[in-house]
């Protein structure tokens, strides 16, 4: 059940004799159509795709101010935080999609039919992530859908991902359980059993899973097990690898071909330390006149080789070339290949893995692959992360190609452009680049804020005019003043301490009020300063707590946690917030700040150190205990 009280202004539309509604502040009424009118479109296609109609009356969307999560799915009327509003120029920037169709999802996966505890909590977060995927790609198309799959590989690889499984029933509070592993991993856990099992058992058994837990809850073995009836696979080892288990496999592909015996030979070798896991592969050796010779093979075992007969030298060698594969692949294979992948593999995935393993070298002729990449691409993806690639490289010719994509048609594009330049500090000809470009009728929101945020980290000293002037500037998200205040918190000056406590004061927007904490913290921790300057803006930051709502209370009291033992004074509020706050999060927020205030101390900070080596130690003689067993056995 949910209750939103306020002023607001409701639009409507239909689908399937349904209400559609949209709740918005007033005076946002413009940015209704262009941020929910595919709302219908999404309803048709999700009820379509899972085989059960959407099940309520109807559907409503209502934007809150000052929520503390981007979405909330109660049942047939979503709550959204502001920021899902985009105006024009804002849609330059970002899609409101992937959320307006993530809290939509979940009105199958965890209100149709909702996870029976928390240990499965993948199963709403997991799927209502998957349909951001979904919707990508029938909106959009595989190239767009597999874009999303790669921003989310990373997280779905680590921090809590690698230790622990994502049905765990073992945590010490369900708020532990909204991590990585039940959004971006469990959303590509999905994706993999998709391509496992083909779209018509998976989404067939999806189907059977809704219908037969409709108005009910759910575990992980009743999703198994329906998938299992309607595909006639088994796949307890499939749910054991991915579900049941943390971690996900490294996997090395070294490719080599033999002109004499006209045999491509190809090493497989799973690194990472818990046991194998069961991967079915499949690798495209690409030959001339569009042939492909394709390589299927079920990886059981640590390690194998794998040999192909081919009449003629491979123009390329495809791992994965479906993207199905939640994996750290590190391939070895000659330049040729990864020059013919940059420049023609046609899936996303496979040129931008080709892109990441050229941002390594420094060589010339890799450089210039990298800037054909950024000005010509079909995707502007692969030529974001071509440009981030070109800045890791700091090399001058990166930065001409840099500097020459200022002009990229798409702002997201131009965005990667601006903070890859992040990399060649204390350089005129970047420095004068940017501050053309802020005087440039620039149109992009986030293009500028990448301006101010670049312009404060290359520039020695660079005047405060351009920040001053950001923050008369409103725009989606605040982005333009948040990026603004936290370049004055890079600055020497001391008049900035002034502008910085002056935007923690009501009036100001939350998100600014954030930003400005967020920058004194960071000029506190950079600089040396009078303690009698730390003092005031800690006062200014406990200032704002009485009143002020928990996503603000959060912002104010982590940034207390940031300036460390100069935030001493923070402590006995911070205490009571970590004790009696309403909010978890702010309870959780309060509890961290005082640790970082008090381990910001010497005798603490070596403490820390010496019981870390000892850990370290600990575990080290484990291993050689186990290692001296196994020797042991050898000799026997």
């Amino acid at each position: 059940m949910t209750l939103v009280a306020g002023e607001f202004v409701v639009r409507e539309q239909s689908w399937r004799d349904r209400q559609v509604l949209y709740y918005v502040p007033r005076g946002r009424e413009a940015d209704v159509e262009r941020t929910f009118a595919r709302t219908p479109a999404m309803l048709e296609f999700f009820s379509r795709r899972f085989g059960v109609p959407y099940p309520w009356d109807k559907y409503a969307q209502v934007v809150v101010e000052q929520f503390v999560v981007g979405g909330m799915e109660n049942t047939s009327a979503t709550t959204l935080y502001e920021g899902v509003l985009h105006d024009e120029r804002a849609l330059l920037d970002s899609s409101p999609d992937w959320l307006i169709s993530h809290e939509l999802g979940h009105q199958w996966w965890g209100d149709l039919v909702t996870c029976k505890d928390w240990a499965h909590l993948w199963l709403n977060e997991g799927f209502a992530t998957y349909c951001e995927v979904l919707w990508a790609e029938h909106h959009q198309g595989r190239d767009e859908r597999d874009y999303r799959l790669w921003e989310k590989l990373n997280s779905a690889r680590s921090g809590t991902a690698e230790t622990r499984p994502i049905a765990d029933r073992f945590y010490a509070h369900p708020q532990k359980m909204f991590d990585n592993r039940a959004y971006p991993k469990a959303g590509w856990v999905l994706h993999m059993l998709r391509h496992r099992l083909g779209d018509e058992a998976f989404f067939g058994g999806l189907q059977q899973y809704l219908r037969r837990f409709a108005f009910k809850s759910a575990e992980t073995t009743d999703l198994r097990q329906t998938l299992e009836q309607v595909s006639g696979l088994s796949l307890e080892r499939f749910f054991y690898d991915w579900v049941e288990q943390p971690g996900h496999p490294v996997l090395e592909v070294a490719s080599k071909y033999s002109a004499d015996e006209k045999v491509l030979r190809i090493d497989l070798k799973q690194t990472q330390k818990r046991p194998a896991f069961d991967l079915p592969l499949r690798i495209d050796v690409v030959l001339g006149e569009g042939r492909t010779q394709s390589v299927h093979h079920r990886m059981i075992d640590k390690q194998d080789t794998l040999y192909v007969s081919l009449p003629e030298r491979p123009l390329g060698v495809r791992v994965d070339p479906e993207f199905t594969l939640l994996a750290e692949i590190r391939e070895n294979k000659i330049r040729d290949w990864w020059a013919w992948q940059i420049r023609r593999a046609p899936s996303v995935s496979e040129r931008l893995r080709a892109v990441v393993h050229f941002e390594k070298s420094r060589a010339a002729a890799d450089l210039k692959l990298l800037r054909e990449v950024l000005e010509t691409d079909g995707f502007w993806g692969v030529r974001a992360v071509a440009a981030r690639a070109l800045g890791t490289t700091r090399q001058p010719a990166a930065r001409d190609a840099l500097l020459a994509a200022f002009e990229q048609p798409d702002a997201r594009v131009r965005r990667a452009v601006v903070l890859a330049l992040k990399s060649f500090k204390r350089d005129g000809k970047v420095n004068a680049a940017l501050l053309n470009h802020w005087k440039s009728d620039e149109p992009s929101y986030a293009v500028r804020a990448a301006v101010l945020e670049t312009l404060a980290e290359v520039s020695e000293k660079v005047a405060n005019e351009p920040f001053l002037a950001a923050l008369q500037m409103p725009s989606h998200r605040e982005v333009i003043r948040r990026a603004a205040l936290r370049a004055l918190g890079r600055n020497d000056d001391p008049e900035t301490l002034k502008v910085l406590r002056e935007w923690l004061r009501p009036g100001h927007p939350r998100d600014c009020r954030i930003a400005a904490a967020e920058a004194l913290a960071e000029r506190h921790r950079r600089q040396s300063l009078p303690v009698a300057e730390a003092e005031r803006s800690v006062q200014a930051m406990l200032a704002v707590l009485p009143g002020a709502g928990p996503r603000l209370r959060r912002g104010i009291v982590t940034a207390l946690g940031r300036m460390g033992k100069r935030a001493e004074k923070a402590l006995p509020e911070l205490n009571r917030l970590a004790l009696a706050d309403a909010s978890p999060q702010v309870r959780d927020a309060a509890n961290a700040a005082i640790q970082s205030i008090e381990r910001d101390d010497p005798v603490q900070k070596r403490l820390d150190e010496l019981a870390k080596r000892l850990q370290n130690l600990e575990r080290r003689n484990e291993e050689l205990k186990s290692e001296l067993s196994k020797l042991r056995q050898l000799a026997k």
